[in-house]
């Protein structure tokens, strides 16, 4: 009888735990699904610019420990990050070509000089300027002027 006690006592000790550590996953988590309207104006006059006509399909606030982000998806798949200020961070178009438009000039310059079989299917700012990811799986690294620095290992 004792043995059944302590394994039963056991159990509850390991599903308390599991509920608490699930709920604090939960919290720690702050992402809210918004409507378009809410996001900021940047990232609104964004999308209508470079993404007309294509649907958004949902929006997420997430507030992170460095502030607050936007994560869009539309109905094309690509998926566009913007930061509080609604200023783009990254976007990805899974595995589809990045409109020309959202590419900074001297890196399109660069990717359509260098590969010009290959295409941009990811672009993300970062401290240090952009990673760019190509469809042949070649991830470019350059400066916050779009110049080249290096290929990423």
């Amino acid at each position: 009888m004792k043995k059944v006690v302590l394994k039963l006592a056991l159990c509850l000790t390991l599903t308390a735990t599991f509920v608490a550590c699930n709920n604090d996953d939960d919290k720690n988590n702050n992402a809210t699904e918004i409507t378009v309207e809410n996001l900021p104006v940047n990232a609104r006059t964004y999308l209508a610019t470079h993404f007309d006509g294509v649907n958004i399909v949902r929006v997420v606030k997430v507030n992170t420990y460095v502030g607050i982000k936007y994560d869009v998806t539309l109905a094309n798949g690509f998926e566009v990050e913007f930061d509080d200020d609604g200023d783009w961070t990254e976007i990805d178009g899974e595995n589809q070509a990045l409109p020309n438009s959202v590419i900074p000039t001297n890196i399109l310059t660069y990717v359509t000089t260098q590969y010009a079989q290959n295409f941009i299917v990811k672009i993300e700012k970062t401290t240090l300027g952009y990673e760019v990811d190509l469809n042949n799986d070649v991830d470019l690294l350059f400066d916050d002027q779009g110049n080249f620095v290096s290929i990423q290992p």
